[in-house]
């Protein structure tokens, strides 16, 4: 009996770790960037636009459109992106496979896809819960790079 209560409260243990990683579920909004150097957070700026991403149970949606003034005329030259398509995610690892993008990013999926491949695979180091995320990107060889923080909205 004693080994049966034992087993039973180990699944449950991993079960409830399972469910806090589905936290990772609803939509987020893109708050600023941290800047990394020499693999250490320097410093954090704001971000200025629209980045939104929704994550469902192994599918995503982003859209984003940065704020960029063109210092000549004044306008905003950034033409935004949306980008779909599905998602694991296993410990701290987001696994994205884009399959459709506009603008820039839809030119670029079938460019660095690869000729046996119709998406796009990215990775980053993930750190969340219930209300807040941060993405890590690949830090150059130096540690230097960036993370997206967001917050959640939903």
């Amino acid at each position: 009996m004693k080994k049966l209560i034992l087993l039973l409260s180990i699944v449950f243990l991993f079960s409830c770790e399972q469910t806090q990683k589905g936290a990772l579920e609803g939509s987020w909004l893109r708050k600023g960037t941290i800047n990394y150097k020499e693999g250490r957070p320097l410093d954090t700026i704001e971000f200025k636009g629209v980045f939104f991403e929704v994550y469902t149970k192994g599918s995503y949606s982003l859209l984003m459109n940065e704020i960029k003034i063109d210092s000549v005329t004044g306008e905003d030259v950034d033409k935004g992106i949306s980008e779909a398509g599905f998602y694991t995610i296993d410990k701290n690892k987001l696994k994205k496979k884009v399959y459709y993008g506009t603008g820039w990013l839809g030119d670029g999926i079938g460019e660095w896809s690869g000729p046996d491949k119709d998406y796009l695979e990215v990775e980053f180091e993930v750190d969340y819960e219930k209300n807040h995320l941060s993405k890590l990107m690949p830090l150059d060889s130096l540690g230097n790079g960036f993370a997206e923080y967001y917050t959640r909205v939903d």
